[in-house]
């Protein structure tokens, strides 16, 4: 049997290939992966066999596409569908090596089912959750360890990009006393932003820490494997499904199977959840693939600009449209 973190690792990696790159793997374009990841190095038979005790479906689809042109049934992962419900719970919190901060729990009925659980959080709710809740129960000079979830990077002076308009580019540049006309067209605007913009962005979870003597570390994209909190969720949520045996979502009989899994979350669990993330950013740090990942980064920031300013521009987007849900 694999650990709950590799099992964790599979499912992200399963989502990544639907989300990322718009398929849905096979055993063989799945091995490859996990290989990489968690050092994989059993057989398909054996990941099959995994698979299938974790809950994953099977499907079977005709692959037109091999060389010969013949029809071909090639196994195809499917996520496991729990069942459906109108409702939907989402439960915030946050821990240490030792426990749950319990003072910092959030937990509330979500308006919608649909999307994934990140549309129902917005900036707003979150920078108050985290303010008035998580701050204040936090041991002194803390390290915060965030993912990039679109609520949590909240820019406090966003730099206006060439899709904002030239009243946003004016004010921006007037308010930093950098010489401009009203009459200088959209493009020249834009021209003088970009040499005149911040080394780093400013986000606004970033200062409500340090304000409080704290520090923000963010994990790179898709690497939950670097963050303990994900392992103690995946016992939650495995504890919750596995006692919700008939798929009852009433609120109260909810209520207590989450507060009864966050319970079964001990100690010695976070402990270990601490040292198997400590084991992978050591083993990262033994492959190279910390540089790697850094070098990748340095490249793709010093060669798209504006692949950045589109991604600015939606998350600016993609934000405001979660604020008015």
């Amino acid at each position: 049997m694999i650990d709950d973190f590799n099992q964790r690792v599979i499912r992200d990696t399963i989502a990544e290939f639907d989300s990322v790159q718009k398929i849905v793997p096979s055993l063989r374009t799945l091995l490859p992966v996990l290989h990489d990841k968690i050092g994989w190095k059993w057989s398909i038979v054996s990941l099959r066999k995994v698979l299938l005790s974790m809950g994953v479906i099977w499907r079977k689809v005709e692959n037109k596409r091999n060389r010969k042109g013949d029809l071909r049934e090639e196994s195809v992962v499917g996520v496991t569908a729990w069942g459906s419900s109108p409702r939907r719970l989402v439960v915030a919190s946050v821990g240490s090596k030792n426990e749950f901060i319990k003072e910092g729990q959030l937990m509330f009925w979500a308006k919608s089912t649909k999307g994934d659980y990140h549309g129902q959080m917005n900036s707003a709710n979150f920078e108050k959750w985290f303010g008035e809740k998580v701050l204040p129960n936090l041991p002194p000079n803390s390290v915060i360890v965030m993912d990039n979830a679109l609520y949590h990077n909240r820019q406090t002076e966003r730099t206006p990009t060439k899709f904002d308009t030239k009243v946003q580019m004016l004010d921006w540049l007037q308010r930093r006393n950098i010489p401009c006309d009203e009459s200088i067209r959209k493009d020249e605007l834009n021209a003088k932003v970009r040499p005149n913009k911040p080394a780093e962005k400013s986000f606004a979870v970033n200062q409500l820490d340090e304000s409080k003597g704290h520090q923000v570390v963010r994990s790179p994209s898709y690497n939950c494997d670097l963050n303990a909190i994900e392992l103690a969720w995946a016992k939650i949520k495995r504890r919750v499904r596995e006692h919700n045996i008939s798929a009852d979502l009433a609120a109260t009989n909810m209520l207590k199977l989450v507060d009864a899994a966050f319970q079964s979350v001990t100690a010695n669990d976070w402990k270990g959840y601490c040292k198997k993330v400590k084991e992978t950013e050591e083993y990262w740090a033994r492959n190279g693939v910390v540089e790697i990942a850094v070098d990748e980064i340095i490249i793709n920031t010093a060669t798209s600009d504006a692949s950045e300013e589109d991604s600015d521009t939606q998350t600016e987007d993609s934000d405001s449209e979660s604020e008015s849900d």
